[in-house]
């Protein structure tokens, strides 16, 4: 089919279109032409420019495609004021959704985060049915560990308005909902943790967080868009690890690499990938697996 992608100059957005790109049209949706080639060389058939405060040219860029990939997000290291999370992630989120409806599109994927959950508890695995944040007030949850307050909620309002407006307008809605994601191309997480390969001695705490590779993210996108998949939501995350283990991971693969001392922490957040498998045939690769891509990539150094 031919499948719009916001975001596509991004880190998971460039995983997706590599992804869908063999057996579909990818048309990227971007803000910047400039950096149009890019998105080409990863697949794209077509590149479009648009950006998620305008209406009409999100309907423009989606015309004639069966399928949007909602990937675009405002996800930053620092604070902008909440307004700046409001204007992305939730009033951006509904131009969208009613552009694609405007375009004649009837089945949107939208990427959220396992954020939009409230976790009270330090070991549970989190089903679906788990409480979605408040969209007025967060209580105290464990997210707030990993993951910026306004971020979530701004993710978390992003999707009741999504789920609302695709109701009223009869569009198909798919939720991918991931945990932490690494892999090549990553300018956050995964970057950290090869800046931590150059320092001689890090502390790193023992708590396990999910962490899931961008092209599993993207298969699993994939499953989302098949005309048998129906409307849902799936958490996407993989297994849980420590910071501590993926650093010494990664200087195994490597050769090289920092002592690591490890701060205890009782820690382990954890979700049900189970419907994501058995819907979206997700199956996420191991950890070493991973990282090896990350390094082939990245540092251009051929890992067995």
């Amino acid at each position: 089919m031919k499948v719009a992608v916001t975001g596509a100059t991004g880190f998971l957005g460039s995983h997706v279109v590599e992804v869908l790109a063999p057996a579909h049209e990818v048309v990227g949706v971007v803000r910047d032409p400039g950096r149009a080639r890019r998105v080409l060389g990863w697949g794209a058939t077509e590149v479009r420019v648009a950006d998620l405060g305008d209406r009409e040219a999100l309907r423009a860029a989606f015309r004639g495609t069966e399928a949007v990939v909602l990937v675009a997000a405002l996800a930053v290291r620092d604070d902008p004021p909440w307004e700046a999370w409001v204007r992305a992630n939730v009033d951006g989120v509904r131009h969208a959704v009613e552009a694609a409806a405007g375009a004649g599109v009837r089945r949107i994927v939208l990427v959220s985060t396992v954020a939009v959950h409230r976790l009270l508890h330090p070991f549970a695995t989190v089903g679906l049915d788990a409480p979605l944040l408040d969209e007025v007030r967060v209580p105290l949850t464990l997210h707030q560990l990993t993951t910026r307050r306004r971020y979530s909620l701004s993710k978390a309002m992003g999707e009741g308005v999504a789920r609302r407006r695709a109701r009223e307008l009869g569009v198909e809605l798919a939720v991918i909902r991931p945990g932490p994601i690494y892999g090549s191309r990553d300018p956050k997480l995964t970057r950290r943790y090869l800046e931590l390969l150059e320092r001689r001695v890090v502390a790193l705490p023992t708590a396990r967080v999910p962490h899931v590779h961008a092209a599993d993210v993207a298969l699993a996108i994939s499953g989302a868009l098949r005309p048998s998949t129906p409307p849902g939501a799936w958490f996407v995350t993989g297994p849980a690890v420590s910071p501590a283990r993926i650093v010494r991971t990664l200087t195994d693969l490597v050769g090289r690499g920092p002592r690591v001392i490890p701060i205890p922490v009782p820690l382990r957040l954890a979700y049900d990938d189970g419907p994501a498998a058995r819907d979206l045939s997700f199956r996420p690769r191991a950890l070493r697996e991973g990282l090896a891509e990350v390094i082939r990539a990245e540092r251009g150094t051929p890992i067995p």
